[in-house]
């Protein structure tokens, strides 16, 4: 469901006649696959998916500056400047 939900978010699915019918044959076969869930099939699909979400989501980086990432930690120190002290006469 959410292949078929991201696909036409993204747009994905109208950029070609291609995509639009595997996007539409992939909603075909999650319609027909949620008729044969159990309740307890469907409660398992949706924590998958708001995992996923959630999961996504925590991965994100996030700055206030448009096109740049400061990363949170940098196990190997690669990407990381050293602060130094500095007196700022207080």
């Amino acid at each position: 469901m959410e292949n078929v939900f991201g696909a036409v978010s993204s747009g994905q699915a109208f950029s070609s006649p291609e995509n639009f019918v595997a996007t539409a044959i992939r909603a075909v076969n999650t319609y027909q696959n949620t008729r044969a869930l159990s309740n307890t099939g469907i409660n398992q699909e949706l924590q998958n998916m708001t995992v996923r979400g959630l999961t996504a989501a925590s991965n994100q980086y996030v700055s206030g500056v448009n096109n740049t990432r400061f990363p949170i930690s940098d196990i190997n120190q690669n990407n990381s400047t050293q602060a130094s002290a500095r007196n700022l006469g207080r």
